[in-house]
């Protein structure tokens, strides 16, 4: 029987199973910050379901967002009881680009945070924070970073050639950050030289790597097989940035992983963009596919793009 009435045949979300609304806003929150706003002032039940969504990937632009996310993750909990919700206990993947020392704070509290998206100096504040040899007053204890899982890193920008604070290694080992240890995964958003800007062996538990290609008069490909001398690399992506590329430059980064990897199965490629970054970070964060799997698939197909 044909329905003449569009608002019958359409229905309501209040016709819906309960279990598939649920997985629906379940589904809206992890990919969405807006949605998970807007479930928050809907009603008690959707914002209970929606707050740890909210919480699990922090965005921090400027230095008032900073200080009141930095407020809002206090050991203080945000619903009564008997739900008692900690914020600070849902935080898993932060970006943070305002140069302060609230990312000492955050990294204290937040003891699920391993997914870190870091302007150069605010690591250098997570560095300097966690090494007995740079501080009097121990301001990142060592229990706060060996409580955390192996961390992701996101370094946005390394333009200078001290970028990875190398030099904050100090003879004796007992004296240096515990911070380079857990560093397992590592992407840079822009980079110098290779000759240069890559010296990474005290992360001595570095196996992936994203390494972006976008100035082949600075960059020689061939320094990146390098790498490789750190025991626990496994995996090295070229992220040739195709908005500062020409067609031939990024063609030639294509072959030139196609016949490294005749040799080197290790050595992957995924072609990005300067300006979506953050979008690639964020979608991450919120569940989406790592850029080492989308580099796997990629690469498998390379040989019938070169």
């Amino acid at each position: 029987m044909a329905c003449n009435d569009k608002r019958n045949c359409l229905g309501t979300i209040s016709d819906l199973p309960p279990e598939l609304i649920h997985h629906i806003f379940i589904y809206g929150s992890i990919i969405s910050t807006s949605f998970c706003l807007t479930l928050c002032r809907l009603s008690a039940w959707t914002r209970k379901l929606a707050l740890p969504y909210l919480y699990s990937t922090a965005v921090l632009r400027t230095f008032n967002s900073s200080h009141a996310f930095t407020s809002d993750i206090q050991n203080i909990p945000l619903l009564p009881p008997p739900q008692m919700f900690y914020p600070h206990c849902y935080v898993r993947s932060l970006w943070i680009t305002a140069v302060s020392n609230r990312v000492l704070d955050i990294f204290k509290l937040c003891d699920n945070l391993t997914n870190l998206a870091l302007d150069v100096d605010n690591f250098l504040w997570l560095v300097h924070g966690s090494s007995k040899a740079r501080t009097r007053l121990n301001v990142l204890p060592n229990s706060v970073i060996h409580r955390k899982g192996d961390i992701h890193l996101l370094i946005i920008a390394a333009k200078a050639r001290d970028w990875h604070q190398a030099h904050y290694v100090p003879t004796d080992p007992a004296l240096t950050s515990p911070i380079f240890k857990k560093i397992s995964h590592l992407r840079i958003g822009t980079i110098g030289s290779y000759c240069t800007h890559l010296d990474l062996a005290h992360l001595t538990r570095l196996s992936h790597i994203a390494i972006p290609y976008h100035q082949p008069e600075e960059q020689d490909l061939s320094q990146l097989l390098r790498l490789f001398e750190i025991p626990s690399m496994c995996f090295i992506v070229v992220v040739p940035l195709t908005d500062l590329l020409s067609s031939t430059q990024f063609t030639d980064a294509l072959n030139w992983v196609a016949t490294t990897r005749v040799h080197n199965s290790k050595v992957y490629v995924l072609p990005s963009r300067q300006d979506v970054l953050q979008l690639e970070w964020e979608q991450e964060a919120r569940y989406g596919q790592s850029i080492w799997d989308k580099a796997e698939i990629f690469t498998k197909h390379l040989n019938s793009i070169c």
